[in-house]
């Protein structure tokens, strides 16, 4: 039991390392690269982000450590494949826009990241259909954050 919960806190921990280091290359400050970005009119405010994004890292690090714990089969493999790749592209994403300043790679990423979300979903759903469906609500995130990017790389 004790292994159980141990591996939880690694992907939890795992997760917060990443999300932290992406909160390092990001600057929503006043007067920041990504503050004097034309935004569209259906831009949230900057408070959502903080929040949000701490629930989409405890969902990803739990539905990825339920497919973990899951029976070791091929669809077991291909979701933690693409469990890493989804951590590795969200925070690539980060960087690209936040870090680079590139909007347009970065809608190009969002669009791989995507890819990775659904085929994690798809692939978890046959390991345990709980981790599958808490990543919806982040894979539905996700396309609206690609949205948002497309349309500030389309205004800027």
């Amino acid at each position: 039991m004790k292994r159980k919960w141990g591996s939880l806190a690694v992907f939890l921990v795992f997760c917060s390392i990443v999300a932290a280091l992406g909160g390092r290359v990001s600057d929503p400050d006043p007067g920041s690269w990504y503050d004097r970005l034309q935004k569209p009119f259906f831009h949230p405010p900057g408070w959502v982000f903080g929040p949000v994004w701490t629930v989409w890292y405890v969902l990803i690090a739990i539905s990825g450590w339920m497919v973990w714990e899951g029976k070791d089969s091929t669809e077991r493999r291909y979701a933690l494949l693409f469990w890493g790749g989804l951590v590795l592209l969200n925070l690539v994403w980060t960087c690209l826009f936040f870090a680079y300043q590139f909007p347009g790679a970065a809608l190009l990423e969002i669009l791989l990241l995507w890819f990775f979300i659904g085929a994690f979903v798809i692939a978890a759903w046959k390991v345990t259909r709980t981790a599958a469906v808490l990543l919806l609500p982040y894979w539905i995130w996700v396309t609206f954050v690609a949205f948002y990017n497309l349309n500030i790389w389309w205004l800027n």
